[in-house]
């Protein structure tokens, strides 16, 4: 407010000289405060949902996965946000060998999500064993496997050329890691998420490939959906791990 009073106060002493320079000075200052304010607005907006007492130890137990949402769409600040915050994730010789493909077009989802329960109630006798509990939801024309989440996240593997994914250095274990920190980053933002696996076999296909214009080279191995969550669901209890301890 002090240095609003001085600026004004020189540019009236300023003014007795040429009044024109000083007229068209103001202006360029309200025009550049106008754009900031926009831009601070729009920075707030994405950063709303961020709540800055989670600890990481909250974050963590916080996580799970959601399975209803919103129809509120994600801001392309918050999706940046959490990319960028993904990369960080450690990775096998620093080879950072991730890509991010990002869906939010609802009718292409529901092209994916059809073909998918189609692709798996076709391999039902082979694969009952895994998903022969899924059968009534794959046969419910109304099920998503999105869940009719707004966005939908899929990192993929890069191979490179002297690495497979075969190896031990494996890009798919590294996109696993940004995977998580993807996701725990969402809680920070107040977003939920979910792995999709049912998506994998239908993404990889050239099809969905082409139509979502993934490079070649790159393997889809995490698909991620994103939105706000639309209740409190439950978490669900761990099942205590086998631990030991070699001394």
């Amino acid at each position: 407010m002090q240095k609003g009073i001085l600026i004004t106060e020189k540019l009236n002493l300023i003014k007795k000289e040429d009044s024109f320079l000083v007229d068209n000075y103001i202006d360029l200052i309200f025009i550049r405060l106008e754009a900031r304010m926009s831009l601070q607005m729009e920075v707030d907006t994405d950063l709303k949902e961020i709540n800055n007492s989670n600890d990481i130890f909250t974050v963590i137990k916080k996580r799970h996965s959601v399975r209803s949402y919103t129809k509120k769409m994600v801001s392309e600040g918050l999706i940046k946000m959490l990319i960028e915050l993904a990369t960080r994730a450690p990775s096998s010789m620093n080879r950072q060998p991730w890509g991010f493909i990002i869906v939010s077009n609802s009718q292409l989802l529901e092209k994916i999500s059809l073909k998918s329960k189609a692709h798996f109630l076709n391999s039902l006798d082979k694969n009952e064993h895994k998903i022969g509990e899924l059968k009534p939801l794959l046969e419910n024309e109304e099920f998503n496997i999105f869940y009719n989440a707004p966005v939908l996240i899929i990192i993929c593997a890069r191979e490179d050329e002297n690495i497979s994914m075969k190896e031990e250095t494996s890009p798919e274990a590294d996109c696993f890691l940004a995977g998580e920190n993807l996701m725990l980053a969402a809680i920070g933002m107040g977003l939920g998420t979910c792995p999709i696996g049912l998506s994998l076999p239908v993404l990889r296909t050239n099809e969905i490939r082409t139509t979502l214009d993934i490079p070649k080279g790159y393997l889809p191995v995490l698909p991620i959906v994103v939105g706000y969550p639309s209740d409190n669901e439950s978490y669900v209890e761990r099942q205590r791990p086998l631990i030991k301890w070699i001394h």
